[in-house]
Parts: structure tokens; sequence; C-alpha cells
């Protein structure tokens, strides 16, 4: 048995023409990326970790009340570009309507915790 030897790069037996839009997808996709890591570098800003982790217990928390959507399929309704019309948000999940359930919790957490910086939680005396 001999061992593999790889063609040499760049390989000749792609079609790359066939490819052009696709690469082009990928780089725009790329350089998006680079932009918000490059946004984000230097600022300290908790939300960003936390806020997969307040995904994750919103989908959790409304899996109580029977919604099916899982965590995959909130983060990629949020990281789909544009606001999709009702007949396309139909054909791209069946569970759209628990997408905007978990979303709707997520949001609502999210304004206690701003409340609760205003209104503390106290033991009252009387």
């Amino acid at each position: 048995m001999e061992p593999y030897t790889p063609e040499r790069l760049p390989l000749g037996s792609i079609d790359w023409e066939m490819h052009v839009s696709a690469i082009g997808k990928a780089s725009a996709a790329l350089a998006r990326y680079d932009g918000t890591l490059i946004g984000i570098s230097g600022i300290i800003n908790p939300q960003i970790l936390l806020s997969p982790l307040t995904t994750q217990e919103a989908v959790l928390s409304s899996r109580i009340e029977g919604t099916q959507a899982s965590l995959e399929d909130v983060l990629q309704y949020e990281a789909d570009v544009g606001e999709p019309s009702e007949v396309e948000e139909r054909e791209i999940s069946p569970a759209i309507g628990d997408i905007h359930e978990i979303i709707n919790y997520r949001r609502a957490m999210g304004a206690a915790v701003e409340e609760l910086k205003m209104r503390p939680l106290r033991i009252n005396r009387w």
C-alpha cells in the first residue's frame, strides 16, 4: 500500500468559476464576522457572554409551556438577515411562533433585570 500524496495547491481539478458566487458570499460573511470582532475588541460587555445563556434559559423555560423550538432554531432565526414576510416565515420553520415566544420570554427577562436595577427586591417591614 502506498501513502496518499495530495494534489498540489491550488487544485486544478476544481471548476473555480462555478464556485465564484459561493466564495463571494463566504468572503462577505467572514468580513462581517471580522468587523464584529473588531467592534467588540477592547470593550468589556458581559452581555455578549451572557446572551447565549439567557437564550438557552428562555428555550428551556418555554419548553414547560410546550414550545418545540430549539436553541439552534432561535439562533438561526436571529442570524438571518432581514425580516422575512409571514409567508416566508411559515416556510422557514413550523415552529416560528415558538421562536417568537422564546424571544419575547428573553426580552421580558431582560426588562425584569433592568427594572431590578431601579427597584431592587426588598423585605418589607410593617
